[in-house]
């Protein structure tokens, strides 16, 4: 089985743990296969596509979550990726040198955590590993076996990493960051469809099977030159990308938007909500069906000036 290792910060505590976890892992359950990004990506090889890959056909993710980096933006990313997948991946954050209490306000607290405090926190997190094998499933007999014999070395690894590092909250440099911004926003965009969905006693987790489970359209509204309203129908299923999406505008509407233009010379806003939608970088690697919801619509917003992520006293992105 596949295990997806998210990290942050290289060289940190939870790039150290997720190392350990990777190395330490398969010597306990043989047909566990980690994946930690520093180490699992070769030599040219397109990084984003790999973890990409990972993130799709993981049985297990494990959140490596310390003092350092439980805000960091990418962790966040890949949690909220390996949950959406379909076919409904364990994600466990793996908390050291922090309690379940420190995540407040986090995205991260909707998942079950396993908190390090010694042997019997690793042999459960050992064990639901272990249950999701499946038909490769090793007998508790052995598996108890198997752990006791290799505990000891992995309890040596973990003791010499220092947790207590101070965290330091840098200023953000001028212009911002980009790809924090990127990411900031997918997680708002995440919250703002859980609130909308739980309003209509749907969880985002039923919400994304459903999602899966069928194709759909949505509705991209423009104002045409004579100030009527033009209307076109985009289609949805389980594997269009963010990308996608942007591709079938270009296409269907070559004579109002440009190829590569978005978030230059225009933006999508949703109709009911009138959020806009400033995801770019990274929008080879989002699902469309996250974002956008069946029946719902949007129009197109011509832009004066390209979109320029700002950032304020309260940490939350909006247009100049």
């Amino acid at each position: 089985m596949n295990v997806f290792i998210s990290w942050s910060g290289e060289n940190t505590a939870s790039h150290r743990i997720a190392l350990a976890l990777r190395d330490w892992l398969p010597c306990v359950i043989n047909s566990l296969a980690p994946f930690v990004s520093t180490e699992d990506i070769q030599k040219g090889e397109r990084g984003l596509a790999r973890i990409e890959e990972q993130l799709k056909d993981s049985g297990f993710g494990i959140i490596c979550v310390t003092k350092e980096n439980y805000k960091a933006p990418w962790l966040l990313f890949e949690a909220g990726a390996l949950s959406s997948n379909p076919g409904r991946v364990p994600v466990v954050p793996f908390l050291f040198g922090l309690e379940p209490s420190d995540l407040t306000g986090s995205p991260l607290l909707q998942f079950q955590a396993a908190v390090y405090s010694g042997k019997e926190s690793i042999k459960a997190l050992i064990q639901s590993l272990n249950d999701k094998c499946a038909d490769r499933r090793v007998p508790d007999s052995v598996l108890n076996r198997s752990f006791e014999m290799c505990y000891s070395s992995f309890e040596t690894l973990l003791l010499s990493i220092d947790s207590k590092i101070e965290i330091i909250e840098s200023e953000p440099s001028e212009g911002g960051d980009k790809t924090q911004a990127i990411l900031e926003e997918i997680l708002n965009i995440t919250r703002t469809t859980q609130r909308a969905l739980s309003g209509k006693g749907i969880t985002l987790s039923e919400f994304s099977r459903k999602s899966f489970a069928h194709s759909y359209e949505f509705e991209v509204e423009f104002e045409v030159d004579n100030g009527r309203t033009r209307t076109v129908r985009i289609g949805i299923h389980h594997e269009t990308l963010l990308s996608d999406v942007l591709d079938e505008i270009y296409f269907r509407l070559d004579d109002k938007v440009e190829a590569f233009t978005y978030l230059v010379h225009w933006i999508l806003q949703e109709k009911d909500s009138g959020r806009q939608l400033v995801v770019s970088d990274v929008k080879h690697y989002i699902l469309a069906h996250t974002l956008f919801r069946e029946d719902s619509v949007w129009e197109i917003k011509f832009l004066d000036t390209p979109y320029v992520p700002t950032i304020d006293a309260n940490r939350r992105w909006y247009r100049k």
